[in-house]
Order: structure tokens, then C-alpha cells, then sequence
């Protein structure tokens, strides 16, 4: 049994843990792998870092798996203030997920192509390197269809941490921000509108501070809080 306080601290942390496995499973396939422009440079850094090609495809697999984890650890810390607005929580994270997980097919298949000796020999280099770009065009669209969904759970979250009365209301308003944020950058990228810079860089303050106020303020959201068990 979990007492409010360590319910807090837990579903902070979890938020928390998010954060690693995220930069190596989303960060860094683009910032290590992928070279702008230059598909023969993409190919040769998966050929040379095929392991950890591998790793980011898996961790982006364990974010997926954290995120079904703490929805439900905020739905038990949340829910008692609105059942509709924990559920929804749930209900966006849902598709969130599978989306982002059957996204990373289309890495593996990247894999496949890349160091197959039955595809080298059925394809041309040429078009091995066109259906790489594919593929990564493919992953990069799913990423965004995901994110609509990403955003669209940060409005409940928002809602509930805004009237807990234990969660700062400004941290509350920052996750609705945060929401529009992800929304907006979907939206561009399907419309094909290139702004240079992605809005959620600047909205995303209120995913920071929730996890850090649940851990570092446990003991006074457990006074606060309702007092039951979970």
C-alpha cells in the first residue's frame, strides 16, 4: 500500500524517468544518424552504430511503456477531482502510445535494409538509399501524428493539477500551454509550414515542474490531499 507522500514522490519520479530514455530514443536517431540531405552519410552512421541504432529503437519502446505507467499513477493521484478529466487522460495517452510504438516499425525495417545482405542484392544502392529516406520521412510523420495525442493529454493533466489545490495553479496553466504547443507544431508540419523553430521549445516549462514539485513537495500534497490509500 502507498501512502500519498510516496504516491507523489513515485509518480514524479516516473515523469522523471521519461527524460533519459527519451533523449537517447528520440534525440538521438536525428542528432547522431540522420544527416540532413545526405542519405549515403545516414547509411554509413547506422552501418557503423548499428547497436546503438538498435538501443534508441528500444528506448524509445521503454518511453512508451513508462508513459502507460504514469498515466495511471496520476489518474490514482488526480481522479478523486474530476473522473472525466482522468479519463481523458487516459484516453489520449492511449492512442499516443500505440501510434508511437508501431512507429518504430518503420526503423527496423530501416535495419533490415541497411545491413541485409538479401536487400543489397535485391536493390541498387541507389534505391536502398530512397527507401531509407522513405522510411525516415514515414517515422517522422508518425512522430508528429503522436504528438497531437501527446498534447492533447496535457490539457486534463493541466485541468486536474489547476484545481487540486495542492499543485501550484501556474503549473497547471503551463501544461495547458504545453498542450496548444504540441498541437500547434502538429498542425504546421501536416500544413507544411516552415516557421524554424518548434513551438513546443518553448512550451514544455510545466512538464518540468510537475514531476519536481510532486517529489520535492510530497509531504505537503499528502496534507492536503484527500486521505485515502491506493
Amino acid at each position: 500500500m502507498l501512502s500519498i507522500k510516496n504516491l507523489s514522490r513515485l509518480t514524479g519520479a516516473t515523469y522523471l524517468l521519461m527524460v533519459p530514455f527519451g533523449v537517447l530514443g528520440i534525440l538521438y536517431i536525428p542528432n547522431v544518424i540522420l544527416v540532413s540531405g545526405d542519405m549515403v552519410a545516414t547509411i554509413e552512421n547506422i552501418r557503423n552504430n548499428l547497436s546503438m541504432f538498435h538501443f534508441s529503437i528500444f528506448a524509445s519502446l521503454v518511453v512508451q511503456l513508462i508513459q502507460i505507467i504514469l498515466v495511471l499513477l496520476l489518474y490514482k493521484l488526480l481522479s478523486h477531482i474530476s473522473k472525466t478529466a482522468g479519463i481523458l487522460m487516459i484516453a489520449f495517452i492511449v492512442p499516443a502510445v500505440s501510434i508511437a510504438m508501431l512507429n518504430e516499425v518503420s526503423l527496423l525495417a530501416i535495419s533490415s535494409l541497411v545491413s541485409g545482405v538479401a536487400f543489397t542484392a535485391t536493390f541498387t544502392a541507389e534505391q536502398v538509399q530512397g527507401l531509407v529516406g522513405l522510411l525516415f520521412d514515414m517515422h517522422q510523420s508518425g512522430v508528429m501524428v503522436a504528438q497531437i495525442f501527446w498534447g492533447l493529454w496535457l490539457f486534463p493533466m493541466g485541468y486536474l493539477a489547476y484545481k487540486s489545490g495542492y499543485i501550484p495553479r501556474l503549473i497547471g496553466v503551463l501544461l495547458m500551454i504545453g498542450c496548444f504547443g504540441y498541437l500547434a507544431d502538429s498542425l504546421l508540419f501536416i500544413l507544411n509550414i516552415e516557421i524554424g523553430f518548434t513551438v513546443s521549445e518553448y512550451t514544455f516549462l510545466g512538464e518540468v515542474l510537475l514531476p519536481l514539485w510532486l517529489i520535492i513537495k510530497a509531504k505537503e500534497i499528502a496534507r492536503k490531499h484527500p486521505k485515502f490509500q491506493v
